[in-house]
């Protein structure tokens, strides 16, 4: 039920439609209820309010807000509507009279109930929907081709964790959806959410991806898909496409299959998840830098805000960085290279559990494309980490030299504070039963 999702959301973020759409109708219900309170005890109504009330109604109704030829305005619905508004002030009317009161009583509840499932209705059956055949069949639209190829590569590749990008959609809906990658089960950049990952929105505005302060690319936030160097940043290992002559295969991505009428790209550059950095530049610095220079820097050195954080890291030159017309395939393959030198080995992987190990010859940052979050716990050898907000958006982590096992964990925010709340209140519960058990034992006695 929409309303009880919407309950629970109220006022979070700055997307306040969710709390308009309870706060409105709860607070004319309260009022509406409140009122009918009033008249059914006997109260009178002055005849004058129930016209005028009646008439700014049906003027808020019929009001020509659109063209009379415009399809969102149902015209039949807005004239029934009109005649239920006059049936309710005549009962109104009515109701003032001590005569036949429980008649009009039930008057009103039957119009109400007409009114309600004349309106219900509509919601409920004039409108597009799925058929079993069609779910069966094509998965509304979702078998397109793309689940079996994703099955192919999960069956051909043995990598634990990659990312996947596709420039078309899936599904017959009316809309795109950005949200492909979670009914066809593979992990992806493109998001859409009311209240997307903040510090994912957050880097995807400061390396220019989105315009800050542009609200709708913040829920419907298209990822890094189609530029090389930020997929190969954030761990996208393939790409999918129906452009036989797609752009990517210019950029160091090349094909090696071609299934469904998909063309399959595989990213050379690929960088596995968990990889390490010995350089970082400031966030002051990085912000100066142009679009493409600031992707350059990602994966040169690791982006640090902490301006009190201690590490053994050497600054980036960022003279080193350079314009598109002079970047090639030389500088894009020494930077990978300094990536790939040292990375985690994941030997097991879970939404909430990540587990482990990296060697590494000197003191380095450890680097992932998760969002950062206070959820996680991050252990190297069994000990409690601090982590850092890295790269804009993500999370980071210094590391000495050495051989290291790692663990990362997820909690819910205030899941420790909620879990405590929870047991006092079970003990408390627990003993207001018991006192209330003794107390009627005495009684009886």
């Amino acid at each position: 039920m929409p309303i009880l999702r919407h309950a629970v959301n109220l006022f979070i973020g700055n997307y306040f439609k969710n709390s308009i759409d309870v706060f409105v109708p709860f607070t004319i219900l309260f009022f509406a209820m409140y009122s009918l309170d009033k008249l059914s005890s006997g109260k009178k109504i002055n005849p004058v309010f129930i016209v005028v009330s009646t008439g700014v109604l049906l003027i808020i109704l019929h009001f020509p807000y659109f063209d009379f030829n415009n399809t969102m305005v149902n015209f039949k619905m807005k004239l029934i509507i009109s005649l239920f508004l006059m049936l309710y002030a005549l009962l109104l009317f009515l109701i003032n009279s001590q005569k036949n009161r429980t008649f009009i009583k039930i008057a009103l509840i039957v119009i109400v109930t007409l009114e309600v499932s004349y309106i219900s209705w509509f919601s409920v059956n004039d409108r597009d929907v799925y058929m079993t055949n069609e779910m069966k069949g094509t998965m509304a639209g979702y078998k397109d081709g793309t689940i079996e190829i994703v099955d192919y590569l999960r069956q051909t590749d043995s990598t634990m964790f990659y990312r996947i990008d596709k420039d078309y959609f899936s599904g017959n809906s009316q809309h795109s959806s950005l949200n492909d990658a979670k009914a066809q089960g593979y992990f992806s950049t493109p998001s859409y959410g009311s209240f997307n990952q903040k510090y994912y929105i957050r880097f995807l505005e400061e390396v220019g991806v989105i315009q800050k302060g542009n609200e709708g690319q913040t829920r419907w936030a298209t990822g890094v898909r189609g530029i090389p160097l930020l997929m190969t940043f954030a761990n996208v290992k393939y790409f999918l496409t129906r452009n036989l002559e797609n752009k990517l295969m210019f950029s160091g991505f090349d094909s090696i299959g071609y299934m469904n009428n998909i063309l399959i790209l595989e990213n050379k550059y690929f960088v596995p998840f968990g990889y390490t950095y010995s350089k970082y530049i400031p966030i002051e610095t990085f912000e100066k830098l142009t679009p493409f220079k600031k992707q350059q820097a990602l994966l040169s050195a690791v982006v640090i805000e902490d301006k009190n954080l201690e590490h053994n890291l050497s600054i980036l030159d960022t003279n080193s960085l350079v314009t598109v017309d002079k970047f090639n395939f030389d500088i894009y393959s020494k930077m990978i290279d300094s990536l790939k030198k040292e990375t985690f080995k994941m030997t097991s992987f879970k939404h909430k559990h990540i587990e482990g190990e990296i060697e590494i010859t000197q003191d380095k940052l450890l680097f992932f494309t998760i969002p950062y979050d206070k959820g996680w716990r991050i252990f190297i050898d069994g000990i409690n980490t601090k982590y850092i907000l890295a790269n804009t958006g993500f999370t980071g982590f210094l590391i000495k030299k050495g051989h290291h096992k790692i663990t990362l964990k997820y909690f819910p925010a205030y899941f420790e504070l909620t879990l405590i709340i929870s047991i006092i209140s079970l003990f408390v519960l627990i003993f207001i039963i018991i006192k209330s058990i003794q107390i009627k034992k005495k009684i009886i006695q």
